[in-house]
């Protein structure tokens, strides 16, 4: 190429991005990290199931942006094997947001090229409910204040985990 004619025309071209990509994520615990990479370990550089799509959106590179939560669902009224993927973003503020278009435009192209031949999948903006649970924990003297903390959180993370089966 031309030097002079690229030079001309990186002085002479303006880009203004309205909708920039979204998706910068906190960096994700070592648990967090321990699922996601077993789960893209199983998928061998392809989407054959629901899972498959999850690990594959989380295994999209940076540049295209980030997801921070994704799930994957059959639509059982289509015909045609569609699936309904939910995703949400982190704002720059730590906060959950809804993803950008650009975002949902990158992670469409980065799942087609994993995905089965004759597979759909619509890219949709998860719903954000905001909620917290407060409470208090009474340890016994010869336990520390972390650990009953830690114990009681594991056991609140059970009982959401088994009202989560219970409902599927």
């Amino acid at each position: 190429l031309d030097e002079s004619k690229m030079q001309y025309i990186v002085r002479n071209l303006e880009v203004f991005n309205e909708e920039p990509i979204n998706g910068d994520i906190t960096i994700p615990t070592t648990e967090e990290i321990k699922r996601r990479a077993s789960a893209i370990f199983a998928t061998q550089k392809r989407a054959v199931t629901l899972q498959d799509y999850v690990s594959a959106t989380y295994a999209m590179p940076a540049n295209f942006g980030s997801v921070k939560r994704a799930a994957i669902y059959r639509d059982d009224n289509d015909l045609t094997r569609n699936m309904n993927m939910f995703i949400v973003s982190e704002g720059a503020d730590g906060k959950l947001s809804a993803s950008s278009t650009a975002l949902k435009d990158n992670l469409k192209t980065w799942l087609n090229s994993v995905k089965m031949v004759n597979d759909s999948v619509d890219i949709m903006d998860a719903t954000i409910i905001n909620f917290g649970i407060e409470f208090e924990i009474l340890a016994k003297q010869d336990v520390s204040n972390g650990t009953a903390f830690n114990l009681a959180k594991e056991e609140l993370y059970e009982k959401l985990q088994d009202n989560k089966k219970s409902k599927t």
